[in-house]
């Protein structure tokens, strides 16, 4: 009988340690959960100020962007964007240049038919 009085005894240790066993487990698994509920949330807290400081500057730049536009006026703008060609127009005329293309280099010349129109060769309507 103390055989099975010891056995009992070792069964029941046994429970207590799994089920104490059990119970740490599910604290920790408990803990990381709550460690990955707050790091979600702050890290959610730190990206909805990213956005909300993106914002701010994109709104603070367009402001100066149009109080900058705003303060030139229309004509000044449309002036600027013309100042290029005219400028190039009365350097020309300046320096009594005739027969000289002036191009910004993007756009492709047919040099044949340049030629011809400047030249007043075959096919030149003027010829």
């Amino acid at each position: 009988e103390a055989a099975n009085v010891e056995a009992q005894s070792m069964v029941i240790l046994a429970e207590k340690r799994a089920e104490a066993q059990k119970i740490q487990v599910k604290a920790e698994i408990d803990l990381e959960e709550t460690k990955n509920a707050e790091l979600l949330a702050y890290q959610q807290t730190i990206d909805e100020l990213e956005i909300t400081k993106s914002k701010a500057l994109a709104k603070v730049e367009a402001d100066k962007f149009g109080k900058i536009v705003g303060s030139m006026g229309k004509d000044t703008i449309q002036a600027i964007a013309r100042a290029g060609p005219e400028n190039q127009v009365r350097l020309l005329k300046a320096l009594n240049l005739q027969g000289y293309m002036v191009t910004d280099g993007s756009s492709p010349i047919n040099l044949f038919n340049a030629a011809k129109g400047m030249t007043g060769g075959p096919g030149d309507a003027a010829a």
